[in-house]
């Protein structure tokens, strides 16, 4: 498939929507522009008939001197009203309403002098007050139920009108469903005589939805538009619930291997584009699982036997009168490359060992299970311990590409005598210690195993009394670092020791386990950590 091509289908969705909200944008901007250009041509001829109401305004008004005479409203000698429908004199606008399409009004400043108090009939509130202004004739006819003769005009309007002398304002309403647009034009009148304010003639023009074509074609272009939209909501909302759908199931499949319950068949959503990425990365995501979740397991597999291959049997051995021995081991990781060991040679000798394989991991701990299972046949075969080691360096240094390395120590202790012989391959000086004494034993050390080839191990001595313990451990407990990146050291270890020195050697080993968890403040352990500790009774516990 050529590239074009996957970028055409990768994209599909995205171009449809674009498109969609690139038509409804056109579509506004058209609006706009159409609504402009009518909004223009309406303004104009608003104009036009405000100009031609403004003069007619002039005209009527100029024709006569206005003035009050017996709270009624004259134009010269004409009568125009009082504000009821008896004196209104409709023949002077007869003919406007017919001829201009607009409605003149005319209004009567009201004074308690001039018209004296009445009850205010119409739907304004308040009665006819002075700076009212009452209508007295219009070109509506008296018997019109359109007609204003006897309602007043609202005093924020009339204060207007009095302060500017000619106003004109429009309003919208809505008349059985149709928009209805009125202008109404205001001008005073003043009595000639006393110069002030003694009426207000309006002409008020109203357009109904036939004759405001911006409105008619608004409603036209707003149901288009609704139209258009409701068309982009659908399309979106299909294609939002393809994507939802999609996404749901993928919700699903993911549940399932959250519940630790992995599906037989891949994932599958679509074969191309975004969907198709989405898809490809959950599969690989499953594939890593599966695969550390197979390693996880063979990790705990492996852990279990390297656990198993460590001795724990110490019941069996404590039963003997001549010697108290314990062990653990604390792994960094699911297995790990320290090890001890110990078993009985023959009657009246016991073999402890104790050894830390270079790294983590599984390398180490299949370094650690080779070296250990060396070392234990080499010492049942009937080498001494310096020719066991010897065997197990030039074996590990043919066979080792990995670099590695391994510190160890192997003692035999004669339980006659107390004498213990041992060869030490560059591993930690073993602490002895009783109750009265503790010293970490000073024996010269061979190289690490692994690294020189045809290396020859020297035996040494100690001579160890009655009560006395020898600890044996990995550098992971002197090593051990806390929170603030500090060592427990050798110095430490070693006073904490001698501080349980009385303890049996399980409570010695498990206090030290302890304390450095104490000491580590929750900072991460990062190297296995492996003690064992042998006390030699020379004639049990009895004695």
């Amino acid at each position: 498939m050529s590239l074009k091509s996957k970028l055409s289908k990768k994209n599909y969705f995205s171009i449809i929507i674009y498109l969609l909200v690139a038509c409804v944008i056109s579509l506004f901007f058209v609006g706009y522009l159409l609504f402009n250009a009518i909004g223009i041509q309406e303004k104009t001829l608003f104009s036009i008939l405000e100009d031609s109401d403004l003069r007619y305004l002039r005209e009527i008004i100029g024709k006569a001197r206005y003035y009050i005479k017996d709270g009624c409203l004259y134009a010269g000698n004409i009568c125009l009203g009082d504000g009821t429908k008896v004196k209104a004199n409709q023949d002077l606008f007869k003919n406007y309403t017919a001829v201009t399409g607009a409605n003149c009004f005319v209004y009567m400043r009201c004074s308690d002098a001039g018209l004296g108090w009445r009850e205010d009939t119409t739907d304004l509130m308040g009665g006819y007050n002075e700076g009212h202004y009452i209508c007295v004739c219009d070109s509506m006819g008296k018997n019109s139920s359109k007609s204003y003769i006897g309602r007043k005009i609202s005093k924020e309007r009339a204060d207007i009108i009095e302060k500017e002398g000619a106003f004109s304002f429009p309003y919208d309403y809505l008349d059985n469903g149709k928009i209805v647009k009125r202008v109404m034009r205001a001008r005073s009148v003043l009595d000639l005589a006393t110069n002030e304010i003694i009426a207000i003639v309006t002409v008020t023009r109203t357009f109904n939805d036939e004759h405001l074509a911006i409105e008619r074609i608004g409603i036209h272009v707003a149901f288009g538009v609704l139209i258009i939209v409701i068309i982009i909501a659908t399309s979106l909302a299909v294609l939002v619930s393809l994507h939802t759908n999609n996404l749901r199931k993928t919700i699903k499949y993911i549940s399932k291997i959250d519940n630790g319950v992995f599906p037989n068949e891949p994932l599958k959503l679509s074969d191309k584009g975004t969907l198709k990425d989405v898809e490809d990365a959950v599969n690989r995501m499953v594939d890593s699982l599966k695969y550390n979740k197979r390693v996880s397991e063979e990790l705990e597999l492996a852990k279990g036997i390297q656990t198993n291959m460590i001795p724990k049997n110490f019941d069996k051995f404590n039963n003997r009168k001549e010697f108290f021995i314990y062990g653990e081991m604390h792994t960094a990781k699911e297995v790990g490359g320290d090890f001890y060991d110990f078993f009985m040679q023959d009657e009246k000798h016991l073999v402890v060992a104790i050894a830390d394989v270079s790294g983590k991991g599984v390398p180490a701990a299949m370094l650690m299970a080779v070296a250990k299972t060396l070392i234990r046949s080499y010492v049942f075969m009937g080498l001494s311990i310096d020719e066991v080691f010897n065997k197990t360096n030039n074996l590990i240094c043919g066979n080792d590409e990995t670099n590695m390395f391994i510190t160890a120590f192997i003692g035999v202790l004669d339980l006659e005598t107390g004498l213990l012989k041992y060869v030490n391959a560059g591993h930690n000086l073993p602490l002895l210690f009783n109750e009265n004494s503790i010293e970490y034993i000073d024996m010269k050390s061979g190289v690490v195993l692994g690294v020189i080839e045809d290396y020859e191990y020297k035996i040494g001595e100690i001579q160890m009394k009655s009560s006395d313990k020898m600890l044996l451990y990995t550098d992971g407990v002197t090593e051990c670092k806390n929170d603030k990146s500090e060592f427990f050291g050798d110095i430490r270890f070693k006073d904490f020791v001698n501080k349980n020195s009385t303890n049996k050697p399980k409570d010695i080993i498990q206090a030290v386990y302890d304390e450095l968890k104490t000491f580590a403040n929750g900072a991460e352990q990062s190297d296995d950590i492996t003690l064992l500790c042998v006390e030699y009774k020379a004639c049990g516990y009895d004695c």
